[in-house]
């Protein structure tokens, strides 16, 4: 079926022919109304997520959810309560009837992963040397064996 011109109005979008079935009108009404220009609102952390056992962790455009217990890092769309809440009774049920001064205390003591990116942070210029050595072995394409 064409469009004619008669079929648009003053802003120049299309009006949908009154003789399509009924389906079709609604879907075209639905995707209109749900065409929402601006992004979702994404939540922020709160410090009430602390009584949940969660920290939180990157920028202040992207945070997550950081299980201050085992130290696991969830995504963006998790920080809701209920989902937090979650976390803590299946993976810590041990820890779900303490208080938050526990937490507390648990977030600001320094962790083994802490003390692992730290000590890491040196080495990069050692591991990009490694890999150039790597990388040029096996483009000469001979085969040798260093011991």
């Amino acid at each position: 079926m064409e469009i004619t011109a008669d079929q648009q109005d003053d802003n120049h979008e299309l009006q949908r022919p009154t003789d399509w079935p009924v389906q079709v009108r609604n879907k075209i009404d639905f995707v209109k109304k749900n065409n929402i220009s601006e992004p979702p609102k994404k939540r922020k952390y709160s410090n009430e997520y602390l009584k949940y056992g969660f920290s939180v962790t990157g920028d202040e455009d992207c945070q997550k959810p950081l299980c201050v217990v085992c130290g696991e890092i969830l995504s963006s769309g998790s920080m809701k309560p209920s989902l937090l809440m979650h976390h803590l009774e299946t993976k810590h049920p041990t820890h779900k009837q303490r208080n938050i001064s526990f937490f507390q205390r648990l977030s600001n003591s320094p962790n083994l992963n802490s003390c692992l990116i730290s000590t890491n942070e040196g080495n990069e210029a050692a591991i990009e040397a490694s890999y150039r050595i790597s990388y040029h072995i096996a483009k000469s394409g001979k085969k040798s064996y260093y011991r």
